[in-house]
């Protein structure tokens, strides 16, 4: 009987930590696990986004554990949470050189490894280790870098740019295939990629998880919102999530009084809207705090309307709560300066989409919807329909699988040629 594939992914995000790509290559993993595939994580020890090092993992070199399966290897970082650049840099690198030292102690020899991107310079380590190891690597891209790190002013250091757009090719040339998360992606890489095999691998949505079935009026009314009708937000309060302006479309319907609007989440920006809403003295705000991994289904479907506000135009950025909202069959308030987010609402048709830098827009469609309960269920039923059709994780991991068994059977081929 044929042993099982090896798979190594190599992340510096994963579970125990919540957010978006823990959830996805979680979701993935384990996926793979049920497919038959033996599955080996690399990843750092888990501090985000509070930027400390997590009990129970605080003062150990490393930590292995087993995850529904699969075995999961936790490497030294320097954790931080600042936006400033040298902090980012150093969290950054400090994982590149711990994932090297522990990968090549404690990794067992995968058949292939998916190193995933960003952060751009854990690239370094997945060329590093797949050619010690002698197994091809896949290049999973769910934000391209340096483009976005530019836009959102982080890196505008012209010699730190020029370093990462050449690094971000030579990752490209050094994989044998790269997979990207949205059409746009999909157009970046290849514009820079060289012929290199690319393949569309959206992201998706357990619709078992987010359903609208977990609507829990329990919960409404444990954040004194049973009777409001809710604009909420679930996710990182970071630069590129533009949370906000959340504050200037909370003073525009400061006098309508059936709507609440709920911040679910924790990061950098907290403070500072914080410090805006108590200066206006809003009261139309509430903040819930970061959410265990399993509350957050309820309090999604828990929305009337789920509000997405992208601050940047970001090419290719698709943030994975859009899925979650649709699957929940809560209506998607879009806030954005176009791109693939746009592109995807208006295939679904599962809700509204604004300009980002008009408050005044956003206000107006949020009363509108406000105004419509009809309205709602229609957007609401849409994205569900769409989600099922398109992004369940199911269709996404047997693609995944499939590109898998590519890949390596290609290596085997070309091996027994070679002898």
């Amino acid at each position: 009987m044929a042993k099982p594939t090896r798979v190594l992914i190599l992340t510096q995000y994963f579970p125990p930590e919540t957010g978006a790509p823990q959830a996805r290559l979680f979701e993935m993993a384990k996926r793979l696990v049920a497919r038959g595939y033996d599955v080996e994580v690399l990843t750092a020890m888990p501090n985000y986004p509070q930027g400390k090092i997590y009990n129970g993992y605080r003062g150990k070199w490393h930590v292995v554990e087993e995850i529904e399966g699969m075995r999961v290897i936790h490497s030294p970082i320097f954790p931080s949470r600042s936006a400033r650049l040298v902090p980012r840099l150093a969290s950054y690198f400090s994982f590149v050189v711990s994932s090297i030292l522990w990968g090549l102690c404690l990794v067992r020899r995968p058949d292939v490894l998916i190193c995933e991107s960003p952060p751009l310079f854990l690239g370094l380590s997945a060329i590093f280790l797949k050619t010690v190891f002698r197994c091809p690597l896949i290049f999973n891209v769910s934000d391209l870098w340096p483009e976005s790190a530019v836009r959102m002013g982080l890196h505008n250091k012209k010699f730190l740019v020029t370093l990462a757009v050449w690094l971000e090719r030579f990752c490209y040339r050094s994989a044998a295939a790269v997979t990207c998360q949205s059409h746009g992606i999909v157009r970046g890489v290849r514009s820079k990629s060289q012929g290199k095999r690319v393949e569309l691998l959206p992201n998706g949505c357990d619709c078992e998880r987010f359903k609208p079935a977990h609507r829990s009026a329990a919960l409404r009314e444990k954040y004194g919102v049973e009777n409001k009708l809710v604009v909420g937000y679930a996710g990182l309060l970071g630069v590129a999530q533009g949370i906000g302006a959340i504050v200037e479309v909370a003073e525009r319907l400061r006098s309508d009084s059936r709507i609440q609007f709920l911040i679910v989440g924790d990061g950098p920006e907290r403070e500072h809207i914080e410090k805006e809403l108590q200066l206006r003295r809003l009261p139309n705000v509430k903040f819930t705090g970061w959410l265990g991994r399993d509350e957050m289904p309820a309090m999604v479907a828990s929305f009337d309307i789920g509000f997405v506000p992208l601050k940047y135009y970001i090419p290719g950025a698709l943030p994975s709560k859009i899925y979650e909202t649709m699957a929940s069959e809560t209506p998607v308030l879009l806030a954005s300066q176009g791109g693939d987010p746009e592109e995807l609402l208006c295939r679904a048709n599962a809700g509204v989409s604004v300009d980002y830098d008009a408050p005044d827009e956003v206000a107006g469609a949020i009363a509108r919807l406000a105004d419509s309960a009809e309205e709602r269920m229609r957007l609401g039923r849409n994205g569900r329909r769409y989600v099922l059709t398109h992004h369940q994780r199911e269709i996404i991991s047997e693609r995944l699988a499939v590109l898998i068994d590519d890949v390596t059977n290609s290596v085997a081929s070309k091996t027994q040629q070679a002898a």
